[in-house]
């Protein structure tokens, strides 16, 4: 993915992490659209059309597994959201079951935390 042109929604609900990782993401190039919960990662995927989200699991109002199963079950026309929008799963529920049920709801890639930065954003490329 090349930063000049592409557009990472990240859904993050640790106002620090969210923080740290818009700073770098911006820093490195890329366009971000922000969100802490499902139901306004939604809206930003329905309306913004990122190239990408980075999703927790943890999230306040519903699961992150709900959210990759809502985008994937998407029609791409009515509610605007790619379904095949790749998706990489940060989270620090990372137990293999974590993992497996990441990638049936239609997870793309896993990055457990702790983490560094650096291999996320080579996953991100």
């Amino acid at each position: 993915m090349r930063p000049e042109t592409a557009t990472i929604l990240l859904v993050e609900d640790d106002p620090v992490l969210r923080t740290f990782l818009g700073d770098n993401l911006v820093a490195d190039g890329y366009e971000l659209l922000l969100a802490d919960n499902v139901h306004d990662a939604l809206r930003e995927l329905d309306v913004g059309g990122p190239d990408l989200a980075i999703v927790d699991l943890g999230l306040p109002d519903a699961s992150g597994l709900d959210l990759i199963a809502s985008v994937r079950a998407a029609d791409g026309v009515v509610s605007r959201i790619d379904p095949c929008v790749p998706i990489i799963v940060l989270s620090g529920r990372c137990s293999e079951l974590d993992r497996v049920r990441g990638f049936e709801r239609g997870a793309d890639d896993f990055v457990a935390k702790p983490f560094a930065y650096s291999e996320l954003r080579l996953r991100i490329a």
